[in-house]
């Protein structure tokens, strides 16, 4: 918006003149101008006498446009010095004093309408109150009087008092803000109606019509009228012929009063938050003048590319400064950045139109006649300094060669505006990307790369070509990327960077798309002929400079696509073999296979291998060859084919009229292949190798390994000549990525090694870097075994032995060929899991310069618990107890003015069932003896031996236990209870406490046991060496020491030695392993000390003798397994209950139910008893009742029932309610009596017979299983008892 004068981008605001009084004009004007909404503008005159130079003179309309479309200083003038309103101010005593001051006054408004009259402005007379004094109107004499003289209706006289403070302002402003309105809008209508009356009206006249009644429009906020009337404006000029005299000048003044009208309508459709009217207002507008009719020059084709500029650049802000990204819709051209790109681009156009003016200019001479023009009266047009008769236009050649001029003087002005189009660009490109570089960001990139270039900057270029070409490569955009790659050789060129000038040139050649033949082969000879002269070199140097390195990276690097590179080990297992594929021990073959896409033939070209092992690194000479030679070293006098047909079977390139005999693999010096250790025969330099574009070329590097263990290739070094490498590091490229770089070739992952190119049997593992040597040795046998099946909180022993074999040259310490090692490592698994115990012997195959290497052996078994535990606590029988609530079993006694609240009671019957989680903890009661029956059921899958089981007590607990008890009741005299998995075994325990205590454990269960039987051992030997780099052992490689590994993970968890020696059940997920130190010939920490092998190692040790077994001497020792128990509280019962009724009771006779109530506390009890389910039953007395307990006393109640029908009944349900406490007993709950049927007499020895079976059938009827009784169904009488019996008895079954 900086394009646009200050009264074309902000919306017009109302003008008015204040006439007199000239103290009041800055308090009047400041409030109009900052608390007014909307503001108004004013303009203070002191002498009313003066208005009719403000007013001015109203122009007779005319039906033709005079000289051009809209003026110049149309909105300034009307914005600042055209007022809309007259503002008389007139003091109160003048209006009301001597004649003089009234005549003044009469003078003054005739003055102000003379002066309004011809523009028809409103007029507003305000009375100033005299300071001090209240507001008061005017008299009716004085009145009348000034509004016929002004011309004005009553409304608009106000008064204006300073005691009324901001409100007298705000209502004047209030009447201002009306005055003007009326105004603009009654101009509005006089220019439409007076437009409407023309006959035939042209275009332009009717656009600069509808163009000021739009602005009046806008001055008393009429939005959508505004819109509107600016839109028919627009249309009108798109129907103004664009052809006459002066068709450039005729096009730039239709595009700039356009522009103008253009502006108009999108700040206010933006304003009004229509996004979509305004895109396609723009669409329009660049729809209709983005093309002229005709084509331009130079001169005037780069001043409408500035206009273009414009017009995006000024919707883009729009977009991206006053409408909320949520209201944009999603097409590309909706955004803001598409805008400023477009901008940028005709940026870009306006300073290439303006080189061509520039380079035009000395042939035509228009820079030197170019005229002197200015802006004239009319938007858009030129007329010449000295000025030009009214209607007369200049030629459009002075215009063109005036454009000219003027965009040729700009310079660097257009390069500088250009990248800041471009930046403000990329800028919101990169915005709404949210911050990701996408391709129109990398786009912008190398246009500014370009702008940089024009602006002589070439670092800032060679920066931001750099990261642009990046890109490309990685996309493979090869048009683009060459367009890059030439700029930046041409920075590289201005920076003077030969290198990188080098770097450019050859992957610019090796582009077969982009680029001819020939002009790739002129760049490749330019950049071969850079790199064998050395840059900077002086002459007379006695050693060569260093050469130039180009190092190859593995990502966006310019050289993957000029060179490509396959190479890796040649191994033994022939085509198509495994990546871990073995190779010799005696020598090693790495092969190099090198692709280039230069269009020129790199004859001097050389390549060498650096490796590197366990000693160090040292560079291997590649020598190029066809198939490999027989024997490493030798020349296979045999092979008598020719050079050709070498070539046709390996399918590669070599020098023409070299002999299969000379392709042999030449070795290097002692530190490299066999020579003896010392030798000082030289290096041979490695042979030429020819690289000719588009073809494979072949080298072979092989060497002898100087010692087992890992072998390495480090880096491939491709010499071009003595003054430049190109280096591969291969450590930075993935292992098994081949070709490194592009051959731009289909099937280009095929192996150019063939059979042909290997010896008989093998492969070229391609992206193979690292190999394994083996060791010529044989190695060690290392063994562990133990058991296969491991129980929570055993003891386990393993057995590690080693080596049992070995070749005559491996000797560990004083450990010969043939001798055996052992050692014991003792294990405690402490939670249940997978279990992985994994031994490694360390070696080497001489004392000095051996073989290293390592075995390792691995121990694998499962831990489970050894029992289940189930528990039932079982209280005092026939007794109930009434315990405390939880809130009360912290308080040691109860005061006997507490009331506990209600809650629920604490009763403890007969049983309690104990298991699983629960949300209130078991209530015990303290001074009784509690049986505690603890089942274990055999969890592991082996047969164990039970020999004791007793309850630990926690310490300080207070608790007391019986050990003996539960030995005596469940093991058998004769020996400890065996156990076979799934087999259960009920110990029952007495557990008793004297004082209360809160929940807590009760302790642990704790059972000793012993297997019976040795377990099943498992044994575990080592396979074949493993390589030192893969293994990880524990502790440091000591000469012959073997280590035991605990590894952690997921599931397996190391514990130190320092867990403790009882197998203590803890439930967990991850099982665990924990050595224990039990003497100085076991496992110790994880390792077992060299010097405790030395002792033992073939001593006659325990188990030393050669060919024992291991494992053969296994300990049963006794294991002891704690299991936890659950929690509990102990608390004084309150009330204690012991209910007592008959054995057995005869049905319809009465028998007595007796409670013993005893109270247990220091406070008086109410004990209220209510019968609940009485089925069965019917109660002789009253079926509730109550008592007082005294404290500590006891008390008897009575009830008498009769039983109505015979069987097992449960007695009725009696709740024993003690409100004192808030809880209730039940003593009976549970609880059967036996009810005989009625007594029949009979007399003679037949009814005592029928007493006896009817006493006998009815005793099989209460015990009989449920089936038979659904069978039997209900007995009534003893004739029905004695039938059934007759019949069971004679029953076959």
């Amino acid at each position: 918006m900086e394009y646009y004068a200050s009264e074309v981008v902000t919306p017009p605001l109302a003008l008015v003149a204040l006439l007199g009084c000239p103290a009041l004009h800055g308090r009047v004007g400041e409030y109009l101008r900052a608390a007014q909404k909307p503001p108004i503008n004013s303009l203070g005159v002191a002498e009313p006498s003066a208005a009719p130079r403000l007013f001015g003179e109203r122009k007779p309309s005319s039906g033709a446009s005079k000289g051009g479309i809209l003026k110049v200083g149309w909105f300034a003038k009307h914005r600042q010095q055209r007022p809309a309103v007259a503002v008389l101010f007139l003091e109160r005593e003048a209006a009301v004093g001597d004649p003089a001051a009234w005549t003044r006054i009469l003078a003054a408004l005739e003055a102000v309408r003379v002066a309004t009259r011809p523009r028809g402005a409103r007029t507003v007379i305000v009375v100033v109150q005299p300071p001090g004094e209240p507001p008061a109107e005017l008299p009716e004499e004085r009145l009348g009087p000034i509004c016929r003289q002004g011309g004005i209706e009553r409304r608009w006289v106000v008064g204006l008092s300073a005691a009324e403070g901001e409100a007298g302002l705000r209502r004047l402003a209030r009447l201002l803000h009306e005055a003007a309105g009326a105004f603009y809008l009654d101009d509005a209508r006089r220019r439409l109606a007076a437009h409407a009356e023309r006959r035939a009206a042209p275009p332009e006249l009717s656009a600069c019509v509808a163009f000021k009644a739009a602005a009046l429009a806008e001055f008393r906020a009429d939005w959508a009228t505004a819109v509107k009337t600016y839109q028919t404006a627009y249309a009108e000029l798109c129907r103004a012929p664009r052809a006459g005299i002066a068709p450039l000048q005729r096009w730039a003044e239709l595009c700039a009063v356009a522009e103008l009208v253009h502006l108009k309508v999108v700040t206010l459709l933006l304003h009004q938050q229509r996004v979509g009217e305004a895109l396609a207002q723009f669409r329009g507008h660049m729809g209709a003048l983005q093309r002229p009719p005709l084509p331009l020059p130079p001169g005037a084709a780069a001043v409408h590319a500035g206009w273009l500029t414009r017009q995006y650049a000024v919707m883009g802000g729009l977009l991206a400064t006053r409408v909320d990204p949520a209201l944009l819709p999603r097409q590309r051209d909706a955004r803001p950045a598409y805008f400023f790109v477009a901008a940028a681009n005709a940026a870009i156009e306006r300073r290439r139109g303006a080189a061509r003016a520039r380079d035009a200019a000395p042939a035509t001479g228009a820079l030197a006649s170019a005229p002197a023009l200015v802006p004239g009266p009319y938007v858009g047009q030129l007329v010449t300094r000295d000025g030009s008769p009214p209607g007369q236009r200049v030629l459009d050649a002075a215009y063109e060669r005036h454009s000219a001029a003027a965009e040729a003087a700009m310079g660097a002005e257009h390069t500088a505006r250009a990248l800041a189009r471009l930046q403000q660009a990329h800028d919101l490109v990169a915005r709404d990307s949210g911050g990701r570089q996408g391709g129109l960001a990398y786009h912008l990139a190398a246009l500014m790369a370009r702008e940089h270039l024009i602006a002589n900057d070439a670092a800032a270029a060679r920066r931001l070509l750099d990261s642009v070409a990046g890109m490309y490569r990685r996309e493979r955009w090869e048009v683009p990327l060459a367009a890059a790659l030439l700029e930046l050789r041409e920075c590289a060129a201005r920076l003077k960077l030969s290198k990188e000038h080098v770097t450019y040139s050859l992957e610019l050649s090796a582009m077969r798309r982009c680029l001819d033949a020939a002009q790739r082969t002129a760049i490749a000879q330019a950049a071969v002929a850079a790199l064998a002269t050395a840059p900077g070199e002086p002459p007379g140097l006695a050693e060569p400079a260093a050469p130039l390195s180009f190092q190859v990276r593995p990502v966006n690097d310019s050289l993957l696509g000029v060179f490509a590179l396959w190479a890796g080990f040649e191994t033994c297992g022939g085509a198509g073999s495994a990546v871990d594929a073995p190779v010799s021990a005696e020598q090693l073959r790495f092969g190099v296979a090198l692709w280039s896409n230069v269009p020129v033939e790199l004859a001097e070209a050389a390549v060498q291998v650096v490796v590197a092992d366990a000693d160090g690194s040292f560079s291997v000479p590649a020598q190029p060859c066809q198939r490999p030679p027989a024997k490493l070293g030798t020349v296979d006098a045999a092979a008598s084919i020719s050079h050709e047909a070498a070539a046709a079977e390996a399918g590669g390139i070599s020098a023409p009229g070299a002999a299969v005999a000379e392709e042999g693999v030449m070795m290097g010096s002692g530190n490299v292949g066999g020579a003896a250790e010392g030798g000082s025969d030289p290096k041979p330099d490695p042979e030429q190798l020819r690289l000719e574009p588009g073809r494979w070329a072949r080298a072979w590097a092989a060497w002898r390994p100087r010692r087992a263990g890992t072998a390495r290739v480090t880096e491939v070094v491709l010499r071009l000549g003595a003054r430049a490498e190109v280096v591969w590091s291969l450590s930075a490229f993935p292992a098994g990525l081949v070709p490194i770089g592009w051959t731009g070739q289909e099937g280009d992952a095929q192996s150019p090694f063939g059979p042909a190119a290997c010896a008989s049997g093998a492969a070229v593992d391609g992206g193979r870097f690292e190999v394994h040597v083996p060791s010529r040795h044989r190695p060690p046998v290392l063994q562990i075994a133990g058991a296969a099946q491991v129980a929570v909180g055993e003891e386990v022993r393993l057995e590690i032995a080693g080596p049992e074999a070995a070749a005559p040259a491996v000797r560990l310490n004083a450990l010969s060929a043939g001798a055996v090692w052992r050692g014991v490592a003792l294990l405690r698994a402490e939670r249940p899991g997978d279990l992985a115990v994994t031994a490694q012997l360390a070696y080497q195959s001489a004392p000095e310069r051996g073989d290293p290497g390592a075995v390792t052996a691995s121990w694998e078994a499962t831990a489970a618990h050894p029992f289940e535990l189930s528990v039932r606590v079982t209280a005092p029988a026939r007794r109930a107890l009434l315990l405390p609530p939880p809130p009360l079993l912290a308080a040691p006694s109860l005061d006997p003015g507490d009331v506990p609240p209600p809650g629920a009671a604490a009763p403890l019957g007969d049983a309690a069932q104990v298991g699983g989680s629960v949300s209130d903890p078991l209530v015990l009661p303290t001074g009784e003896p509690c049986l505690l029956a603890a089942t274990l059921r055999a969890a592991a899958l082996f047969e164990v031996h039970l020999e004791r089981v007793t309850v630990e007590p926690l310490p300080g607990s207070g608790m007391e236990a019986d050990p003996g008890e539960g030995v005596a009741a469940t093991l058998a005299a004769g020996g400890p209870a065996a156990l076979c998995p799934g087999d259960c075994h009920t110990a029952l325990l007495r557990l008793a406490r004297a004082a209360p205590a809160p929940a807590g454990p009760l302790g642990n269960v704790v059972v000793a046991w012993r297997r019976s039987r040795p377990p099943e051992q498992h044994t575990a030997s080592s396979a074949a060496p493993s390589s030192p780099g893969a293994a990880q052992p524990l502790a440091a490689r000591t000469f012959g020491s073997p280590t035991a590994e605990l590894p952690p993970s997921a599931s397996r968890a190391a514990v130190p030695a320092s867990a403790r020696t009882e197998g203590d059940m803890k439930r967990a997920s991850r099982s665990s392993v924990a050595p224990t130190a039990l003497g100085g010939d076991r496992l110790e920490g994880g390792s077992l000390p060299a010097g405790a092998a030395d002792a033992e190692a073939g001593t006659g040790g325990p188990g030393a003798e050669s060919g024992a077994e291991l494992g053969s001497e296994t300990r049963l020792g006794q294991v002891r397994t704690r299991l936890a128990l659950p929690e509990a509280a102990w608390a004084a019962a309150a009330l204690e209950a012991e209910p007592w009724w008959p054995p057995s009771v005869r049905a319809g006779e009465p028998f007595p139910l007796r409670l013993r109530l005893r109270n247990r506390t220091p406070l008086l009890l109410d004990v209220a008893l209510r019968a609940g389910d009485s089925t069965g039953f019917v109660f002789a007395g009253p079926r509730s009742g109550s008592t007082a307990l005294l404290p500590h006393a006891a008390a008897v109640l009575a009830l008498e029932l009769v039983a109505v029908s015979p069987g097992a009944l449960p007695l009725p349900d009696l709740s024993l309610a003690v409100r004192r406490i808030g809880a209730a007993l039940r003593p009976l709950a549970g609880r059967k009596v036996l009810v005989l049927p009625p007594a029949v007499r009979r007399e003679g020895l037949a009814e005592a017979v029928m007493d006896a079976a009817v006493a006998q059938l009815q005793l099989e009827k209460l015990w009989s299983p449920t089936a038979h009784l659904a069978k039997v169904g209900p007995l009534t009488t003893p004739q029905q008892l004695y039938g059934l019996r007759h019949q069971r008895q004679n029953s076959p079954a």
